[in-house]
This record gives C-alpha cells, sequence and structure tokens, in this order.
C-alpha cells in the first residue's frame, strides 16, 4: 500500500476514533454534567490536571521516539517500558503520600482521596505506551479506534451507573479509570509485541535523548490547560474551576476532533519524509490549507450556537459558561497552526526547536493569565485566544526557516477558511437576533444555515478540496466504490 494511500485510510480510521471517541464522552459528559454539580467537576479536574504532569515525566516522550525514529529493534522497546515503568511507580508514590501536602495547599481535604485512587493509573497506562506507539508508526489507526470505543462505552456506562447511585464525584474517578484499564487490557492484548527482560542504558538514552526534548514540549504544551486549571483552582476556588472546565471541555472536544484527529497523522507523515523537503513541504501546505478550511468554519458555528447547546442539554448551573465555550471555541481556529508546526518539528527530528517554541508559548500563557484571571474565568478565557493568535504566524515563520515554505500562498488559504468562518459565524449567530425561543427548531435552523453557507463557502473558495471531500464522502461513506464494483462483476 502506498503512503499516500495508508496516510488517508490512517486518518479515516483516526477520525472515526475521535469523532466516535468524542460522541460517547461528550454524551457521558452530557449525562454526569446534569447528575452532578460544578464543585464535582472542579475537584476532579484538579486531580487530573496533577495527573496530567506526572504523566508526561513517566512517558518520558517516547510515544513520539519511537514514532520518529527509522529503525526499532527489541531492545529498544524494553528499554523503553521498563524506563517508564519505574518512573510509573514512582510517581505513584509520590502522589499517593503527598495527597495530604496537596490538599493542605489548597485547603480542601476532599482531594486525599481522590489523588490517592488516581495514583494507581500511573503504573497501568504504562503498559499499553510502546503498544500505542508501534500502531501510531504503522498508521495502523483502525486497532486503536475500535479499543478505545470500547473502552470509552464501557467506562461511561460504569460511571454513568456510578453517578445515578450516589456515588457523587467518585463516578468521575470511576470513570477514568475503568476506561483506562479496559483501553490498557485492550491493546495489551491485540499487539504482538510483549515486554521482555532485556534492559540496555545505551538505547535507553539514545530514546530518551529525543524523548527528552518532546516530554519538554509537552509539559509546555499541556500547561496551556492543566497549569491554568491548578491556578484557577487556587485563585478562583472549585466552582469556578467546575465551571471553566465545563468549557474547556468544549474546546477539547473540538480540538481533538478537528486538530488531533489529523495530527495523529501528519507526525508519521512527515517522519517519513523528513529527508525529502520539497515534498514535505508540498505535504505541509496542503494538509495545512485544506484542513483549516474545513475546520475553521466548523469551529466557528459551534461557538455560534454555545448558548443554544447549553440551555437545551445541560442544567442552568451551566450558564455562566457560555461566554467560555464560545472564546474557547474561537480560539480552536488558531490552535490548528501552532499544532502542526510542533508535528513537523518533531517529524524532521528538531524536538528542541519544538521545545524553544512550547517554552516561549508557556511562558507568554503564564504572563496572560496573571495578567487576565483579575477578569474571571472570562478574561483567563481571553488571555489563551489571543495568545493562539500571535503563535499562529510565529509558528509559520520557523517553519519557513526549515523547509521552502510558501508563505504568502499559505497566508492566502488561511484567509479563505478564516473568510468561510466569519459567514458561518455571521449567519448562525445573527440568527439569534430573529429567534423568538431558545428552541430545538432554532438551533436547528442555525446549523442547517451555517451548513449551507459553509459547503457554499468550500465550493466556491477551495473546489478541488471540495471535490475531493465530496469523493471521499460517496467512496468512504455511502460505499459507492464497493456499490460500482459489484455492478461491473455482475454485468460480467
Amino acid at each position: 500500500m502506498s503512503l499516500r494511500r495508508k496516510s488517508l485510510d490512517g486518518f479515516l480510521w483516526a477520525a472515526v476514533e475521535k469523532f466516535g471517541n468524542r460522541f460517547l464522552t461528550v454524551g457521558i459528559f452530557f449525562t454526569l454534567a446534569n447528575i452532578l454539580d460544578t464543585e464535582a467537576f472542579g475537584l476532579v479536574a484538579l486531580v487530573n490536571s496533577f495527573l496530567a504532569f506526572a504523566l508526561i515525566f513517566i512517558e518520558q516522550g517516547f510515544t513520539m521516539a519511537i514514532v520518529q525514529r527509522k529503525e526499532l529493534d527489541e531492545l529498544d522497546l524494553n528499554s523503553a517500558f521498563w524506563g517508564s515503568l519505574v518512573l510509573g511507580i514512582i510517581f505513584c508514590l509520590a502522589c499517593f503520600f503527598g495527597a495530604p501536602f496537596i490538599a493542605d495547599y489548597y485547603e480542601d481535604q476532599r482531594l486525599i482521596p481522590l489523588l490517592q485512587v488516581m495514583s494507581f493509573s500511573f503504573p497501568i497506562g504504562v503498559f499499553a505506551g510502546v503498544q500505542n506507539a508501534l500502531f501510531q508508526r504503522e498508521l495502523e489507526f483502525k486497532v486503536l479506534a475500535m479499543r478505545q470505543l470500547v473502552a470509552t462505552f464501557i467506562g461511561g456506562a460504569v460511571g454513568i451507573w456510578a453517578a445515578l447511585n450516589d456515588y457523587g464525584v467518585w463516578s468521575l474517578i470511576i470513570y477514568f479509570l475503568v476506561t483506562e484499564v479496559i483501553w490498557v487490557a485492550l491493546l495489551y492484548i491485540r499487539c504482538e509485541w510483549k515486554p521482555g527482560w532485556g534492559f540496555s542504558w545505551a538505547k535507553y538514552k539514545s530514546l530518551f535523548a529525543f524523548g527528552a526534548n518532546v516530554m519538554g514540549s509537552k509539559f509546555l504544551f499541556f500547561s496551556d490547560s492543566y497549569f491554568i486549571n491548578l491556578m484557577i483552582g487556587k485563585f478562583l476556588g472549585m466552582e469556578m474551576l467546575g465551571i471553566y472546565s465545563f468549557g474547556e471541555k468544549i474546546f477539547v472536544s473540538l480540538k481533538d476532533l478537528l486538530v488531533n484527529t489529523i495530527s495523529r497523522v501528519t507526525l508519521p507523515i512527515f517522519a517519513k519524509l523528513q529527508e525529502n523537503k520539497k515534498e514535505l513541504s508540498e505535504t505541509f501546505s496542503v494538509m495545512v490549507g485544506k484542513v483549516s478550511m474545513l475546520t475553521f468554519p466548523l469551529c466557528a458555528g459551534f461557538a455560534a450556537i454555545s448558548e443554544d447547546i447549553t440551555f437545551l442539554f445541560f442544567d442552568p448551573q451551566w450558564e455562566p459558561a457560555i461566554p467560555v465555550m464560545i472564546i474557547l471555541s474561537i480560539a480552536t481556529i488558531f490552535t490548528l497552526i501552532p499544532s502542526y508546526c510542533n508535528d513537523l518539528f518533531l517529524g524532521v527530528g528538531r524536538a528542541f526547536l519544538s521545545f524553544n517554541f512550547n517554552l516561549v508559548n508557556s511562558i507568554v500563557n503564564l504572563g496572560l493569565f496573571f495578567a487576565f484571571v483579575q477578569f474571571g474565568i472570562v478574561g483567563v478565557a481571553v488571555g489563551f485566544l489571543l495568545r493562539m493568535v500571535v503563535f499562529s504566524p510565529i509558528g509559520l515563520y520557523l517553519v519557513s526557516r526549515l523547509i521552502p515554505l510558501n508563505v504568502p500562498k499559505l497566508t492566502s488559504e488561511l484567509m479563505k477558511g478564516l473568510l468561510a468562518s466569519a459567514l458561518v459565524f455571521g449567519v448562525a449567530f445573527g440568527l439569534k437576533y430573529v429567534q423568538t425561543d431558545i428552541n430545538y427548531f432554532w438551533m436547528g435552523l442555525k446549523i442547517v444555515a451555517g451548513g449551507g453557507v459553509f459547503i457554499g463557502a468550500l465550493a466556491f473558495l477551495q473546489p478541488e478540496t471540495f471535490e475531493e471531500v465530496k469523493r471521499i464522502f460517496f467512496e468512504k461513506v455511502l460505499g459507492r466504490e464497493k456499490l460500482d464494483k459489484k455492478r461491473e462483476i455482475n454485468s460480467i
């Protein structure tokens, strides 16, 4: 199978995983948000933020190192596994016994048992780390997609059952832990590779040389949300953190669906093309140009119906999260460029450049947080949006120093995406001023009107992309390709 064909299949299955998993996750989230209160979500958001930072150090960037490396042997994989497992156990013990000190800092003793129970996820997750990297390396996203969907479904079902039986905040903890255990078990069983007893310091150091910069970049990149959550919990309290995490959940879902879905495929592709700068440049430009036209309007459209979604599907306690949802939905548009630039840095082996890019990004993030936190959670969201707007052109400039990038042409394509976004947002949001009430009819009308404008803008501004999307839709979704082959066989 050619790289182009394998890349397309990988993207489609990555999309299946992301869209399917997000559909389930959002459904579970909808249900739990209407059962639990804002403080429960705030407590779990804080716990998850601590755990997310620790997981970055446990994984040590080995996933990216395995994906990027041209040649791998058994000793490389064993060294990565055992090094991660040792750190997983260390962090588990540190989190378990350090929980009282964290609770004292936040003046909330409810955090102690939550942190202690969740600390066991550290060593558990290690058992799927190398397997996950190997499947990504070979663009085998179908395997990842099916198992992630099963794990999410089972974990969500158990979590909802717990919430309905008055387990409170523990429902969210149960949901996360069960999902992870099922995911690890399914992936571990499916992968042919299993850890052996070999370990080499030389191999470990070689992987870590690349992984350390990835780890640093991830630490800085994830600080966008997790560090902000820790600070909101300290300065604004658990209730405000719960409301902000509600709005952020929508942002994360959009980013995961519209940016990270393709990002999972782009990194292996960039790694495979790293020796051919001309083809790499063309691939980067085509991906960013086409994806921006497809994703920007969707983010803008979601921002326009955020109020409708909140009032129609959620408890009134979440109404303060509406402006956060709108701002972060728009911010999703501007996360595309920094994300793909970061993938390219890693794909061509420039992990140190990725680290420096994210370092400056995080410093600005920290400064904007303290400048805007005085305006509450809405101010924090505005600061986040401003930073993403600034770092998009910076990312493109750095990429242009590595490969012969046609910046004016790429900028023109990005402006088409922004124009389509403005049109979609204007039409969908404009209907708000003529609607008589917030109901399903008006929300549906906004979706239909915005969708129509989106399709029209795509066909007019990027006709090649429109034809390609239409072809993929008929072949992959409606199965026309199989139907035509069947008709051809029958005619013979």
